[in-house]
Protein backbone atom coordinates (compact mmCIF):
# COMPACT_ATOMS: atom_id res chain seq x y z
CA UNK A 1 0.00 0.00 0.00
CA UNK A 2 1.25 3.64 -1.15
CA UNK A 3 0.40 6.65 1.48
CA UNK A 4 1.11 9.93 -0.47
CA UNK A 5 -0.73 13.61 0.86
CA UNK A 6 -4.02 11.79 2.27
CA UNK A 7 -4.69 9.35 -0.50
CA UNK A 8 -4.20 5.70 -0.40
CA UNK A 9 -4.11 3.69 -3.30
CA UNK A 10 -4.52 -0.02 -3.42
CA UNK A 11 -5.51 -1.76 -7.00
CA UNK A 12 -7.46 1.43 -7.23
CA UNK A 13 -9.49 0.70 -3.92
CA UNK A 14 -9.43 4.09 -1.57
CA UNK A 15 -9.58 3.84 1.62
CA UNK A 16 -10.30 6.45 3.88
CA UNK A 17 -8.07 6.96 7.16
CA UNK A 18 -10.71 8.11 9.44
CA UNK A 19 -13.73 5.29 8.19
CA UNK A 20 -11.40 2.53 7.03
CA UNK A 21 -14.01 2.44 4.73
CA UNK A 22 -13.73 1.35 0.65
CA UNK A 23 -14.01 3.63 -1.78
CA UNK A 24 -14.52 2.91 -5.47
CA UNK A 25 -11.45 5.16 -6.72
CA UNK A 26 -8.64 7.15 -4.97
CA UNK A 27 -10.39 10.60 -4.16
CA UNK A 28 -9.36 13.82 -1.90
CA UNK A 29 -10.14 12.86 2.04
CA UNK A 30 -12.64 15.96 2.45
CA UNK A 31 -14.49 14.91 -0.81
CA UNK A 32 -14.69 10.73 0.15
CA UNK A 33 -15.67 11.19 3.68
CA UNK A 34 -18.23 14.28 2.04
CA UNK A 35 -19.52 11.64 -0.24
CA UNK A 36 -20.25 8.98 2.25
CA UNK A 37 -23.93 8.25 3.31
CA UNK A 38 -24.93 9.03 6.72
CA UNK A 39 -25.91 5.34 7.51
CA UNK A 40 -22.56 4.20 6.40
CA UNK A 41 -21.11 6.87 8.81
CA UNK A 42 -23.09 5.46 12.05
CA UNK A 43 -21.86 1.32 11.26
CA UNK A 44 -18.42 3.09 10.87
CA UNK A 45 -18.55 4.53 13.75
CA UNK A 46 -19.58 1.12 15.95
CA UNK A 47 -16.99 -1.31 13.79
CA UNK A 48 -14.38 1.20 14.80
CA UNK A 49 -15.52 1.25 18.49
CA UNK A 50 -15.39 -2.42 18.98
CA UNK A 51 -12.11 -2.71 16.88
CA UNK A 52 -10.20 -0.31 19.73
CA UNK A 53 -11.77 -2.57 21.96
CA UNK A 54 -10.36 -5.83 20.45
CA UNK A 55 -7.19 -3.84 19.80
CA UNK A 56 -6.93 -2.60 23.39
CA UNK A 57 -7.61 -6.14 24.76
CA UNK A 58 -4.57 -7.44 22.44
CA UNK A 59 -2.11 -4.88 23.48
CA UNK A 60 -3.19 -5.64 27.29
CA UNK A 61 -2.34 -9.43 26.68
CA UNK A 62 0.61 -8.48 24.95
CA UNK A 63 2.11 -6.86 27.80
CA UNK A 64 1.31 -9.37 30.32
CA UNK A 65 3.29 -11.90 28.07
CA UNK A 66 6.07 -9.06 27.66
CA UNK A 67 5.79 -8.90 31.52
CA UNK A 68 6.51 -12.35 32.10
CA UNK A 69 9.07 -13.18 29.37
CA UNK A 70 12.15 -12.63 31.54
CA UNK A 71 11.03 -15.28 33.84
CA UNK A 72 10.26 -17.79 31.45
CA UNK A 73 13.63 -17.19 29.43
CA UNK A 74 15.51 -18.06 32.08
CA UNK A 75 14.15 -21.54 32.21
CA UNK A 76 15.64 -22.23 29.47
CA UNK A 77 18.00 -25.36 28.07
CA UNK A 78 21.03 -23.65 28.59
CA UNK A 79 20.24 -23.05 32.14
CA UNK A 80 18.56 -26.09 32.57
CA UNK A 81 21.86 -27.95 31.53
CA UNK A 82 24.13 -25.74 33.36
CA UNK A 83 22.42 -25.77 37.12
CA UNK A 84 22.56 -29.33 36.44
CA UNK A 85 26.04 -29.25 36.09
CA UNK A 86 27.11 -27.03 39.00
CA UNK A 87 24.77 -29.39 41.22
CA UNK A 88 26.46 -32.55 40.11
CA UNK A 89 29.80 -30.78 40.96
CA UNK A 90 28.86 -30.11 44.54
CA UNK A 91 27.79 -33.38 44.85
CA UNK A 92 30.87 -34.29 43.39
CA UNK A 93 28.96 -36.63 40.72
CA UNK A 94 31.22 -36.78 37.86
CA UNK A 95 29.39 -38.67 35.70
CA UNK A 96 26.60 -36.68 36.49
CA UNK A 97 28.51 -34.13 34.82
CA UNK A 98 29.43 -36.22 32.13
CA UNK A 99 25.60 -36.55 31.38
CA UNK A 100 25.38 -32.68 30.93
CA UNK A 101 28.11 -32.63 28.47
CA UNK A 102 27.68 -33.18 24.68
CA UNK A 103 30.24 -36.27 23.76
CA UNK A 104 32.27 -33.85 21.58
CA UNK A 105 32.62 -31.33 24.37
CA UNK A 106 35.58 -28.32 24.90
CA UNK A 107 35.92 -27.45 28.32
CA UNK A 108 38.55 -25.00 28.34
CA UNK A 109 39.88 -23.62 32.11
CA UNK A 110 41.63 -20.65 31.42
CA UNK A 111 43.09 -20.24 34.76
CA UNK A 112 45.47 -23.44 34.31
CA UNK A 113 45.43 -25.01 30.58
CA UNK A 114 46.40 -23.11 27.47
CA UNK A 115 43.96 -25.88 25.29
CA UNK A 116 41.00 -27.24 25.89
CA UNK A 117 39.85 -30.57 26.72
CA UNK A 118 38.10 -31.97 24.49
CA UNK A 119 35.91 -35.38 25.20
CA UNK A 120 34.13 -37.07 27.10
CA UNK A 121 37.56 -38.84 28.60
CA UNK A 122 39.43 -35.85 28.89
CA UNK A 123 37.68 -34.00 30.40
CA UNK A 124 36.10 -36.76 33.24
CA UNK A 125 39.85 -37.41 34.06
CA UNK A 126 40.27 -33.47 35.10
CA UNK A 127 37.64 -33.16 36.98
CA UNK A 128 38.74 -36.58 38.58
CA UNK A 129 41.94 -34.78 39.15
CA UNK A 130 40.09 -31.70 40.48
CA UNK A 131 38.29 -33.86 43.11
CA UNK A 132 41.04 -35.80 43.81
CA UNK A 133 42.91 -32.27 45.02
CA UNK A 134 40.74 -30.04 45.95
CA UNK A 135 38.61 -30.19 49.48
CA UNK A 136 35.39 -32.55 49.22
CA UNK A 137 33.47 -29.35 51.07
CA UNK A 138 34.42 -26.79 48.49
CA UNK A 139 31.21 -25.77 46.46
CA UNK A 140 30.38 -23.40 43.66
CA UNK A 141 27.52 -20.62 44.73
CA UNK A 142 26.01 -18.93 41.64
CA UNK A 143 25.42 -15.41 42.43
CA UNK A 144 23.80 -14.79 38.86
CA UNK A 145 22.80 -16.43 35.41
CA UNK A 146 21.37 -15.34 32.33
CA UNK A 147 20.61 -17.08 29.14
CA UNK A 148 18.83 -17.74 25.96
CA UNK A 149 18.58 -20.39 24.45
CA UNK A 150 21.25 -21.95 23.90
CA UNK A 151 23.75 -19.70 25.63
CA UNK A 152 24.40 -19.48 29.25
CA UNK A 153 26.55 -17.21 31.42
CA UNK A 154 27.03 -17.53 35.19
CA UNK A 155 28.97 -15.51 38.30
CA UNK A 156 29.76 -17.91 40.60
CA UNK A 157 31.90 -17.82 43.94
CA UNK A 158 33.02 -20.81 46.04
CA UNK A 159 32.58 -21.06 49.47
CA UNK A 160 33.66 -23.59 52.67
CA UNK A 161 31.57 -24.16 55.57
CA UNK A 162 29.63 -21.32 54.62
CA UNK A 163 32.52 -18.54 54.35
CA UNK A 164 33.68 -17.52 51.00
CA UNK A 165 36.91 -18.92 49.78
CA UNK A 166 39.71 -16.64 48.76
CA UNK A 167 40.42 -15.48 45.53
CA UNK A 168 37.13 -18.03 44.12
CA UNK A 169 35.50 -15.27 42.82
CA UNK A 170 34.68 -15.86 38.63
CA UNK A 171 32.34 -16.57 35.54
CA UNK A 172 31.95 -19.08 33.07
CA UNK A 173 30.33 -19.18 29.80
CA UNK A 174 28.57 -22.11 28.27
CA UNK A 175 27.03 -22.92 25.19
CA UNK A 176 24.34 -26.13 24.35
CA UNK A 177 23.00 -27.78 21.08
CA UNK A 178 19.69 -28.56 20.23
CA UNK A 179 19.44 -31.81 22.95
CA UNK A 180 20.39 -29.48 25.83
CA UNK A 181 23.50 -30.50 26.27
CA UNK A 182 26.88 -28.55 26.83
CA UNK A 183 29.28 -28.30 23.76
CA UNK A 184 31.55 -25.62 25.08
CA UNK A 185 32.36 -24.03 28.04
CA UNK A 186 34.79 -21.64 30.00
CA UNK A 187 35.94 -20.52 33.20
CA UNK A 188 37.58 -17.66 34.12
CA UNK A 189 38.59 -17.29 37.48
CA UNK A 190 40.03 -14.08 39.46
CA UNK A 191 43.98 -13.86 39.85
CA UNK A 192 45.37 -13.81 43.36
CA UNK A 193 48.31 -11.44 42.16
CA UNK A 194 46.52 -8.22 41.93
CA UNK A 195 49.48 -6.33 39.31
CA UNK A 196 47.59 -2.94 39.03
CA UNK A 197 49.14 -0.69 36.90
CA UNK A 198 52.27 -2.47 36.60
CA UNK A 199 49.90 -4.85 34.40
CA UNK A 200 48.89 -2.00 32.10
CA UNK A 201 52.89 -1.08 31.72
CA UNK A 202 53.43 -4.77 30.68
CA UNK A 203 50.76 -4.65 28.39
CA UNK A 204 52.21 -1.83 26.66
CA UNK A 205 55.46 -3.57 26.52
CA UNK A 206 54.17 -6.54 24.91
CA UNK A 207 52.55 -5.06 22.38
CA UNK A 208 55.02 -4.56 19.96
CA UNK A 209 55.90 -8.34 20.67
CA UNK A 210 52.38 -9.36 19.89
CA UNK A 211 52.61 -7.43 16.65
CA UNK A 212 55.81 -8.56 15.56
CA UNK A 213 55.00 -12.46 15.95
CA UNK A 214 51.37 -12.31 14.90
CA UNK A 215 49.64 -15.73 15.47
CA UNK A 216 52.64 -17.36 16.87
CA UNK A 217 51.90 -15.26 19.79
CA UNK A 218 49.44 -17.15 20.97
CA UNK A 219 50.40 -19.70 24.25
CA UNK A 220 48.23 -21.82 22.24
CA UNK A 221 50.93 -22.48 19.21
CA UNK A 222 53.62 -23.59 22.14
CA UNK A 223 52.55 -27.31 21.63
CA UNK A 224 54.33 -26.51 17.73
CA UNK A 225 57.34 -25.83 19.07
CA UNK A 226 60.02 -28.85 19.45
CA UNK A 227 59.65 -29.03 23.14
CA UNK A 228 61.90 -32.00 24.08
CA UNK A 229 64.78 -30.84 21.99
CA UNK A 230 64.61 -27.29 23.74
CA UNK A 231 64.12 -29.31 26.74
CA UNK A 232 67.30 -31.53 25.90
CA UNK A 233 69.32 -28.39 24.77
CA UNK A 234 68.65 -26.79 28.17
CA UNK A 235 69.78 -30.07 29.99
CA UNK A 236 73.33 -29.59 27.69
CA UNK A 237 73.34 -26.04 29.13
CA UNK A 238 72.65 -26.78 33.20
CA UNK A 239 74.96 -29.69 32.91
CA UNK A 240 77.84 -27.76 30.92
CA UNK A 241 77.69 -24.83 33.71
CA UNK A 242 77.54 -27.37 36.42
CA UNK A 243 80.51 -29.58 35.02
CA UNK A 244 82.68 -26.76 33.44
CA UNK A 245 82.10 -23.38 34.98
CA UNK A 246 80.02 -23.22 38.15
CA UNK A 247 81.84 -23.41 42.13
CA UNK A 248 78.69 -25.91 43.42
CA UNK A 249 79.98 -29.26 42.60
CA UNK A 250 83.41 -30.19 44.44
CA UNK A 251 86.79 -29.27 42.69
CA UNK A 252 87.98 -26.34 40.39
CA UNK A 253 85.69 -25.37 37.14
CA UNK A 254 87.57 -26.13 33.93
CA UNK A 255 88.83 -22.24 33.10
CA UNK A 256 90.87 -22.69 36.33
CA UNK A 257 91.72 -26.21 36.89
CA UNK A 258 94.33 -26.99 39.09
CA UNK A 259 97.76 -28.17 36.85
CA UNK A 260 98.05 -32.07 38.40
CA UNK A 261 94.34 -32.31 36.84
CA UNK A 262 95.45 -30.81 33.96
CA UNK A 263 98.89 -33.75 33.98
CA UNK A 264 96.33 -36.17 35.00
CA UNK A 265 93.73 -36.20 31.97
CA UNK A 266 96.71 -35.53 29.52
CA UNK A 267 98.88 -38.75 30.67
CA UNK A 268 95.24 -40.51 30.35
CA UNK A 269 94.57 -39.69 26.98
CA UNK A 270 98.41 -40.45 25.89
CA UNK A 271 97.45 -44.01 27.87
CA UNK A 272 94.07 -44.36 25.60
CA UNK A 273 92.67 -47.99 26.06
CA UNK A 274 96.40 -48.77 27.75
CA UNK A 275 97.78 -48.88 24.35
CA UNK A 276 100.79 -46.93 26.37
CA UNK A 277 100.90 -49.49 29.11
CA UNK A 278 100.80 -52.40 26.58
CA UNK A 279 103.41 -50.79 24.38
CA UNK A 280 105.65 -50.46 27.12
CA UNK A 281 104.79 -53.96 28.45
CA UNK A 282 105.83 -55.45 24.97
CA UNK A 283 109.13 -53.34 25.11
CA UNK A 284 107.55 -51.95 22.10
CA UNK A 285 108.51 -47.74 21.31
CA UNK A 286 105.80 -45.68 23.73
CA UNK A 287 105.12 -42.13 24.71
CA UNK A 288 106.56 -40.96 28.34
CA UNK A 289 103.47 -41.06 30.68
CA UNK A 290 103.01 -40.66 34.42
CA UNK A 291 101.17 -43.64 36.07
CA UNK A 292 97.96 -42.58 37.93
CA UNK A 293 95.52 -44.46 40.23
CA UNK A 294 93.84 -47.24 38.69
CA UNK A 295 90.35 -46.60 39.43
CA UNK A 296 90.73 -43.18 37.65
CA UNK A 297 92.26 -44.49 34.62
CA UNK A 298 89.77 -47.67 34.78
CA UNK A 299 87.05 -45.03 34.46
CA UNK A 300 88.10 -42.78 31.67
CA UNK A 301 89.15 -45.79 29.56
CA UNK A 302 85.38 -47.77 30.32
CA UNK A 303 83.57 -44.16 29.06
CA UNK A 304 85.91 -43.96 26.18
CA UNK A 305 85.11 -47.62 25.31
CA UNK A 306 81.49 -46.77 25.97
CA UNK A 307 81.57 -44.07 23.19
CA UNK A 308 83.11 -46.44 20.79
CA UNK A 309 80.21 -48.59 21.07
CA UNK A 310 77.92 -45.96 20.47
CA UNK A 311 79.31 -45.36 16.94
CA UNK A 312 77.46 -48.11 15.27
CA UNK A 313 74.25 -46.99 16.85
CA UNK A 314 74.22 -43.82 16.26
CA UNK A 315 75.01 -44.45 12.31
CA UNK A 316 72.16 -46.40 12.21
CA UNK A 317 69.69 -44.21 13.95
CA UNK A 318 66.61 -42.85 11.52
CA UNK A 319 66.62 -39.55 13.66
CA UNK A 320 70.15 -39.10 13.94
CA UNK A 321 71.95 -35.94 12.43
CA UNK A 322 75.67 -34.94 12.27
CA UNK A 323 76.35 -38.36 13.10
CA UNK A 324 79.70 -38.48 12.17
CA UNK A 325 81.44 -35.03 13.88
CA UNK A 326 79.41 -35.67 16.85
CA UNK A 327 80.43 -39.14 17.39
CA UNK A 328 84.00 -38.43 16.70
CA UNK A 329 83.61 -35.26 19.39
CA UNK A 330 82.35 -37.71 21.71
CA UNK A 331 85.43 -40.30 21.81
CA UNK A 332 87.31 -37.20 23.39
CA UNK A 333 85.02 -35.04 25.07
CA UNK A 334 82.16 -37.33 25.56
CA UNK A 335 78.50 -35.43 26.41
CA UNK A 336 79.96 -31.96 25.10
CA UNK A 337 78.73 -33.53 21.96
CA UNK A 338 76.77 -36.48 22.79
CA UNK A 339 74.17 -34.62 25.15
CA UNK A 340 73.91 -31.82 21.63
CA UNK A 341 73.38 -35.47 19.84
CA UNK A 342 70.72 -36.26 21.55
CA UNK A 343 69.22 -32.69 21.43
CA UNK A 344 69.11 -32.76 18.16
CA UNK A 345 67.59 -35.91 17.27
CA UNK A 346 64.58 -34.68 18.76
CA UNK A 347 64.07 -31.70 16.60
CA UNK A 348 60.68 -32.58 13.48
CA UNK A 349 61.94 -32.89 10.02
CA UNK A 350 60.36 -30.40 7.90
CA UNK A 351 58.60 -31.55 4.78
CA UNK A 352 61.40 -30.20 2.25
CA UNK A 353 63.76 -32.51 4.18
CA UNK A 354 61.52 -35.76 4.21
CA UNK A 355 60.20 -35.26 0.63
CA UNK A 356 64.27 -35.31 0.13
CA UNK A 357 64.78 -38.69 1.68
CA UNK A 358 65.18 -41.85 -0.06
CA UNK A 359 62.46 -44.30 -0.09
CA UNK A 360 63.70 -47.51 2.26
CA UNK A 361 63.38 -50.62 0.70
CA UNK A 362 60.84 -52.87 2.45
CA UNK A 363 61.75 -55.84 4.58
CA UNK A 364 64.17 -55.92 8.22
CA UNK A 365 66.68 -53.56 8.66
CA UNK A 366 70.07 -55.07 7.91
CA UNK A 367 73.34 -53.99 9.94
CA UNK A 368 76.46 -53.27 8.53
CA UNK A 369 79.08 -55.68 8.39
CA UNK A 370 81.34 -54.02 10.67
CA UNK A 371 79.05 -53.59 13.55
CA UNK A 372 79.86 -57.01 15.53
CA UNK A 373 83.40 -55.66 15.26
CA UNK A 374 82.54 -52.64 17.37
CA UNK A 375 80.88 -55.24 20.12
CA UNK A 376 83.74 -57.10 20.46
CA UNK A 377 86.20 -54.28 20.88
CA UNK A 378 83.90 -52.35 22.96
CA UNK A 379 83.36 -54.98 25.35
CA UNK A 380 86.85 -56.09 25.11
CA UNK A 381 88.03 -52.90 26.53
CA UNK A 382 85.33 -52.63 29.24
CA UNK A 383 86.45 -55.79 30.42
CA UNK A 384 89.98 -54.37 30.70
CA UNK A 385 89.12 -51.47 32.59
CA UNK A 386 87.22 -53.47 34.76
CA UNK A 387 90.38 -55.93 35.69
CA UNK A 388 92.14 -52.72 35.88
CA UNK A 389 89.83 -51.05 38.08
CA UNK A 390 89.93 -54.19 40.70
CA UNK A 391 93.68 -55.58 40.79
CA UNK A 392 96.46 -53.68 38.50
CA UNK A 393 98.87 -52.28 39.95
CA UNK A 394 98.54 -53.95 43.57
CA UNK A 395 100.58 -51.59 45.12
CA UNK A 396 97.20 -49.36 44.88
CA UNK A 397 96.23 -51.70 47.58
CA UNK A 398 93.09 -54.10 47.56
CA UNK A 399 88.99 -53.53 46.98
CA UNK A 400 88.81 -51.96 49.96
CA UNK A 401 91.48 -49.07 49.47
CA UNK A 402 90.13 -48.74 45.61
CA UNK A 403 86.71 -48.31 47.10
CA UNK A 404 87.93 -45.78 49.32
CA UNK A 405 89.43 -43.83 46.81
CA UNK A 406 86.59 -43.84 44.31
CA UNK A 407 84.33 -42.44 47.31
CA UNK A 408 86.84 -40.05 47.85
CA UNK A 409 87.35 -38.69 44.13
CA UNK A 410 83.23 -38.37 44.17
CA UNK A 411 83.97 -35.70 46.81
CA UNK A 412 86.99 -34.10 45.49
CA UNK A 413 87.65 -34.71 42.10
CA UNK A 414 86.29 -32.75 39.48
CA UNK A 415 87.41 -34.43 36.43
CA UNK A 416 86.42 -38.01 37.99
CA UNK A 417 82.90 -36.37 39.07
CA UNK A 418 82.35 -36.08 35.26
CA UNK A 419 83.55 -38.78 34.09
CA UNK A 420 80.73 -40.63 36.70
CA UNK A 421 78.34 -38.37 35.63
CA UNK A 422 78.75 -39.27 31.64
CA UNK A 423 78.53 -42.79 32.67
CA UNK A 424 75.16 -42.69 34.25
CA UNK A 425 74.02 -40.37 31.09
CA UNK A 426 75.34 -43.25 29.05
CA UNK A 427 73.01 -45.84 30.37
CA UNK A 428 70.22 -43.25 29.22
CA UNK A 429 71.89 -42.45 25.65
CA UNK A 430 71.54 -46.42 25.29
CA UNK A 431 68.08 -46.52 26.72
CA UNK A 432 66.93 -44.03 24.25
CA UNK A 433 69.05 -45.79 21.08
CA UNK A 434 68.11 -48.81 22.07
CA UNK A 435 64.92 -49.07 20.76
CA UNK A 436 64.83 -52.19 18.67
CA UNK A 437 66.67 -54.19 21.33
CA UNK A 438 65.12 -56.68 23.74
CA UNK A 439 63.98 -54.87 27.31
CA UNK A 440 66.83 -56.81 29.32
CA UNK A 441 69.50 -55.47 27.00
CA UNK A 442 68.40 -51.83 26.89
CA UNK A 443 68.60 -52.36 30.88
CA UNK A 444 71.83 -53.31 31.20
CA UNK A 445 74.23 -50.55 31.00
CA UNK A 446 77.51 -50.76 28.54
CA UNK A 447 77.26 -54.66 28.78
CA UNK A 448 73.75 -54.85 27.13
CA UNK A 449 75.15 -52.54 23.87
CA UNK A 450 77.98 -54.82 23.25
CA UNK A 451 76.04 -57.85 23.46
CA UNK A 452 73.61 -56.38 21.08
CA UNK A 453 76.18 -55.33 18.70
CA UNK A 454 77.49 -58.80 18.44
CA UNK A 455 74.40 -60.13 18.07
CA UNK A 456 72.64 -60.80 20.92
CA UNK A 457 68.99 -60.16 20.89
CA UNK A 458 68.79 -59.12 16.81
CA UNK A 459 67.01 -60.83 14.00
CA UNK A 460 69.47 -63.21 12.10
CA UNK A 461 70.18 -61.68 9.11
CA UNK A 462 72.70 -61.20 6.20
CA UNK A 463 74.89 -58.72 7.19
CA UNK A 464 75.08 -56.03 4.38
CA UNK A 465 78.76 -54.06 3.04
CA UNK A 466 79.12 -51.02 4.56
CA UNK A 467 79.49 -49.02 2.12
CA UNK A 468 76.11 -50.06 0.42
CA UNK A 469 73.95 -49.21 3.65
CA UNK A 470 75.70 -46.37 5.02
CA UNK A 471 73.86 -43.82 2.55
CA UNK A 472 70.15 -45.15 3.46
CA UNK A 473 70.92 -45.55 6.99
CA UNK A 474 71.88 -41.63 6.89
CA UNK A 475 68.91 -40.38 5.45
CA UNK A 476 66.85 -43.06 7.26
Amino acid sequence: MIRSRGVHASSGLHVCPRLGLGCPKPQPLQQCCRNTPQANLQKAARLRHWCCKASAAVCRAAQTEQAAMPEQRQHTAARQAVERFYACYNAGDVEGMMGTMAPDCAYHDLALYNEPHVGHDEIRSFFKKVFSTVPGDLNFVLDAISADERNCSVKWHCEIAGSEFPFSRGVSFYEVNNNGLIVAGRDLVESAAKPGGIALQALALLAPVVRKLGPKANPGQLKKLPQRAILMFGVFAAWFWLIYLSDVIPGAPAWRAEPWVVKETLDESLNFWFLNSASQWLKLPYIPFDKWNPVHEAFFNFENAWSFLFLPTIMNDPRGRFRTPLWFGSMFLTNVFMLPYMALRLLPVSKEQERSRPQLPLGPFKWPSYTPLYGVIGGFVGAVCVWWGLAYRPEYGGLADRAAYFVEALKTDRAFILITTDCLLYSVWQWVLMADAPTYLRRLPFIGLAAWLIGVGRPTQEPVQAGSQDTSVQQR
